[in-house]
Order: C-alpha cells, then sequence, then structure tokens
C-alpha cells in the first residue's frame, strides 16, 4: 500500500494570493459601509478574493463543503 505524503500534498495546493487580498481589502476601505458592520462577511470576502484571484470576487457558482474526520483514540 502506498501511502500519501501530506507535505508533498499540500505543496500541490496553491495559496490565496495576498497582493489581490490588500486590494480586495482596499477596495471595501473605499464602500460606503462603515468598518466592521458586515462582521466576518468582510473577511471571508477578502479570503475568496485571495482564492479567486479576483477583485471583485466572481460568483460562486457551485459551492460546496468538504468534512475531514477522524477518530484518534
Amino acid at each position: 500500500m502506498s501511502r500519501l505524503n501530506l507535505d508533498d500534498f499540500s505543496d500541490l495546493i496553491e495559496r490565496p494570493d495576498s497582493g489581490v487580498r490588500r486590494d480586495a481589502e482596499e477596495r471595501r476601505e473605499r464602500l460606503v459601509v462603515p468598518a466592521g458592520a458586515l462582521g466576518r462577511l468582510d473577511e471571508l470576502a477578502e479570503w475568496l478574493a485571495a482564492a479567486q484571484a479576483a477583485v471583485p470576487v466572481r460568483a460562486v457558482d457551485r459551492p460546496r463543503v468538504v468534512l475531514f474526520a477522524g477518530d484518534h483514540g
């Protein structure tokens, strides 16, 4: 049985773009919404922009949830 090296697997995952995240934050700061009025939605929108490498963000057409569970006991 071959084993998956999680460090190698992690290298395959593209990281969100920090420059795009800053662009999204600057765009949000120009909006007429008071800072913090949207709660964590601000943070989520900035993360999504960085993950998509797009400001403004594109609509999420087919959202998915991935659940990882383990029994380490």
